[in-house]
């Protein structure tokens, strides 16, 4: 892929998310850390700082949940369970069964998945996104959380705790272009935090 074969230089690589004030409690994530069934956490306070609102990325449906799989494929749904017809006894799918239902009508559908993989090149925790309707490429900074973070600050900026084997996502944004070695400096331009659920 041209993409990876090009000098890809992130200027901080070391992991930056949010107002953590221990870096010694988060890690660069790994390809295996991603595989799982997620329900995605967003931070609203950090929204108004940030380029790039919530509602552009994944709406704000407090059941979305995104499934990520071994070989490189994703998908983001809204993930409910309770009668239909009765929207207010609709709840959040907290476990995987529940999740794999929704996901039956996509299935027999590959080009509904979205595509994802490891950017390489000496920059730990940085994967690449892409959507099947789009011919742009997402640049993330994933961190892996070691170990619960239940300080005042953390749940402040996020409005949560944090516990151990979430993954913080950081959306990286280009700033200008790449100089002539090929680097390219980013800044932040969205968050995340993916949770894992169970059973």
């Amino acid at each position: 892929m041209k993409l990876l074969k090009s000098v890809f230089v992130i200027a901080a690589v070391i992991f930056n998310c949010p107002a953590h004030s221990e870096e010694s409690k988060y890690r660069h994530a790994t390809e295996s850390d991603l595989a799982g069934y997620w329900s995605v956490m967003l931070l609203k306070r950090f929204e108004a700082d940030k380029a790039v609102t919530n509602k552009q990325m994944f709406g704000t449906d407090p059941c979305n949940v995104h499934v990520i799989k071994n070989g490189g494929t994703y998908i983001n749904i809204s993930a409910q369970v309770g009668d239909p017809e009765n929207l207010g006894k609709l709840t959040c799918a907290t476990k995987i069964e529940q999740v794999d239902r929704g996901l039956l009508p996509f299935s027999a559908m590959p080009t509904a998945w979205s595509t994802w993989q490891a950017a390489g090149n000496g920059a730990p925790g940085v994967f690449f996104t892409k959507a099947p309707s789009d011919s742009r490429y997402l640049t993330w900074q994933v961190g892996y959380v070691k170990e619960d973070i239940e300080d005042a600050t953390t749940t402040m900026n996020y409005g949560f705790e944090l516990r151990k084997g979430d993954l913080v996502f950081n959306l990286l944004q280009q700033v200008g272009a790449r100089d002539q070695s090929g680097r390219s400096e980013f800044r932040i331009g969205w968050h995340m935090v993916l949770r894992r659920i169970g059973g």
